[in-house]
């Protein structure tokens, strides 16, 4: 009895290039150092510095998990299962968001 996963065109992928997605990570590990060297003497950038953090961590994670965890490759509701509590974080975090940002202005000393 064949196996109706080895024959057919839908079981063979191409096999990325590791290299590439290599290089892609390290320059954005070094966009993430520069950006660490800028943010000592700016301290007026924290806002924008961490949220190009936050970008570039979620841009290195999603090429991690499409090459090196082979999601890129695999079906699409095995990619809606791994998505699905990042979007559940997503929405947690904003959710929160308003009495996290109450409470670091109640925190702050007032003005004379």
């Amino acid at each position: 009895m064949a196996d109706a996963h080895a024959t057919g065109a839908e079981s063979e992928h191409k096999h990325p290039n590791y290299m590439t997605v290599f290089w892609w990570l390290l320059a954005f590990t070094i966009i993430e150092v520069v950006l660490g060297w800028c943010a000592a003497y700016l301290k007026s950038w924290r806002f924008a510095y961490v949220s190009t953090l936050l970008i570039v961590a979620i841009i290195k994670a999603g090429l991690v998990a499409a090459y090196f965890m082979h999601l890129k490759m695999e079906r699409r509701l095995l990619t809606a299962i791994v998505l699905f509590p990042l979007l559940l974080l997503l929405i947690l975090t904003l959710a929160l968001l308003p009495d996290a940002s109450s409470f670091i202005w109640s925190s702050m000393p007032a003005k004379k």
